[in-house]
Formats: C-alpha cells, structure tokens, sequence
C-alpha cells in the first residue's frame, strides 16, 4: 500500500519507525494537532533524522494523510446523518478560507489563524528564512482535497515563524500550479501520490457514533457535562472541581470517558493551590486511562500550565474547538482497541 506515498523508501522507514507509517497508531491519532509538545519533540527528531528538505516533504505527506481521512470522516458523517443534537464538524486544524482571484479552476485564499505549526517551530527550532508550515500545509491540501474530490496543493507564502503577520496560503489544483510554473508547488508535486493517499485514507473515514462534536446551545459552563466518552469539566471553582473528579475517579461508570475537557475559561491560575488542584485533577484523568485537553488557558496562566507535570497534555484555544478534538481523539482510540 505504501508504493507510490513516497519517492524515497528510506524516509518511509524513518516515518515508520516514529510512528507515522500507514499501518502505525499514530497515523490515525489526533494529538499530533492538539499536543504542541508532542508536535514540537517530533519536528526536532525528523528535522534531525531527515535535514531540512526531507523533513519538511515528510511532515507535508503526514498532514496529507491526516486531511483526506477528516474530509472522508465527515463526509461520512453526513451520509449517515444519525445526530439528532445541534452539531459542528470541526477539522484538526483551525483554517480559514476565502475566494481567490478569479481566473479557470478553483482557488482559494486563506489562513491558519492559530499559527499552530510556526510557533511550535519557534519555541523549538527558532526564526526560519522562508515559509515552512508543512504539516499544516499538507493537512490543508488533503481536506480540501477530499472535501471537492479534486487534487488540490496548498502553497504557503506567509509564515510567523518567518516573521511575518501570519500564515498564509493559497489553494489551486494541481494542473493550475503546473501551469503556472510555480517553484514552490513543482517542488512538492513529484513527492505527492494523491491515489495511494487516497485509498490509506479511505479506510479510516468511519462515521461517529450519534455524539455531539459541539456544545449544545444550551449548555452551562458551570455544569460537568458528559457526551458518552467525552466529558466538561469546569474548573471555575477550584474545590469543586477537585470534589468533582475525586468523585468521578471512584465511579466505576468513569471508565466510560476517554476524554475530559477542562475548561479554565475565566480562571486565573496561581502557582499555589489552583496550580496543585489542577495538576491532581490531571493526574486522576490519566488515571482513568483518558485523555485530558485543557481550554481557555489565560495568557497569564501559560508559564503555570507549562511547568505542570503531566505526560500527555493537550491544548486548544475555545471550547467548541476542544470538545471537537476530544470526541475525535475518542472516537480515534475507539478503532484502534
């Protein structure tokens, strides 16, 4: 199945042995864009194990892999239309889109708001002298990809981590890149097999079970609440939401919950009781052999959140966003038991 994925079979194995061969877990595991320790420890491995060049083809073919099997997920989802709750697909990774110039074919403009790939690189690789969200870029190129049943490559122009504003992209098909001759995009073409990609991905578009992704218009955030393997847990008051889980953590129906959303929206973490509490509260979830994401994290409470230790601690911005990841990494975790 890997004939044609890559041009270079060393770089497979290389991929493989880190975890991201075709037939490995973490080629159908979403912490790869939630976890920016875990994303920013494997950029400083490939980047070592492949230089820059193939490290930056490798990180591009793995986010291809990511972004066809989300648009053939929800797709999928679409299909079976069994949610009867007010829901909201989400992609791994934040994109905004807008319509590109007007001309033959499509084009789009857009953006990765949260900058997600460039600050990751930063805070582990430091300033680049040119564009190099490649995970991004690849994650882009599969979604749109799947989603218009097209070949479509996305080519960054603009990248934080080069110290411009933003990071900014455009999308065409691949017959309009070769048209117009641009550098940046031949040089990714030769690596690209959208058919084997194609066919990996198909067989992880699995529609979810009839769960919500999103909240609920309804929802109160002063509430725990719990969606099958998915649970919010609010740290509004930090002794009850330490009463809370040390009493979830003796239920024996907790076993149920893959994931828990903690929501610090509003908090303002210190580095005595607060910081403590939520370090046990996050140590309980391991516990349970779940996964916790942590939202609504202050600028003021980052350096306490980082210096936290926690294994696996994952991030994301609002809470709409979390929940969506968590009942993707869940449902991830279904398939691979």
């Amino acid at each position: 199945m890997t004939t044609g994925v890559t041009n270079n079979a060393s770089e497979m194995d290389i991929l493989s042995a880190l975890g991201f061969g075709p037939e490995t877990l973490l080629s159908s595991e979403p912490k790869l864009f939630v976890n920016s320790r875990f994303f920013g420890s494997l950029l400083v491995e490939i980047e070592d194990e492949l230089e820059t060049r193939g490290a930056r083809r490798a990180l591009f073919q793995i986010g291809l892999l990511f972004g066809l099997r989300d648009a053939y997920r929800i797709a999928a989802n679409e299909a079976a239309a069994v949610s009867c709750e007010p829901t909201a697909e989400s992609t791994l990774l934040a994109i905004q889109l807008q319509q590109g110039a007007p001309g033959q074919g499509l084009e789009l403009a857009g953006s990765w708001p949260e900058g997600y790939e460039a600050q990751s690189r930063l805070a582990r690789l430091g300033t680049e002298t040119e564009p190099c969200c490649a995970l991004s870029a690849g994650y882009t190129s599969g979604w749109l990809s799947g989603t218009f049943d097209a070949d479509i490559l996305v080519v960054e122009h603009e990248c934080r981590s080069a110290g411009h504003d933003s990071c900014s992209f455009t999308a065409r098909e691949v017959d309009q890149w070769r048209a117009a001759g641009d550098e940046n995009a031949l040089a990714l073409l030769p690596d690209l097999a959208f058919d084997a990609f194609r066919e990996i991905s198909q067989s992880f578009a699995h529609p979810l079970d009839a769960m919500p992704t999103a909240a609920p218009f309804d929802f109160d955030d002063t509430m725990v609440h719990v969606w099958g393997p998915v649970m919010v847990l609010p740290f509004s008051n930090v002794d009850e939401a330490l009463h809370t889980v040390e009493m979830l953590g003796r239920d024996p129906e907790t076993s149920d919950v893959r994931t828990v959303v903690v929501d610090l929206r509003n908090e303002a973490l210190d580095e005595g009781f607060s910081a403590a509490a939520l370090e046990q509260i996050l140590e309980t979830i391991e516990a349970w052999g779940a996964e916790a994401i942590l939202t609504g994290v202050s600028p003021l409470a980052e350096a306490i959140v980082a210096d936290l230790e926690v294994k696996h601690l994952l991030l994301r911005k609002d809470l709409p966003g979390a929940i969506a990841a968590a009942f993707q990494i869940a449902e991830a975790q279904r398939h691979l038991l």
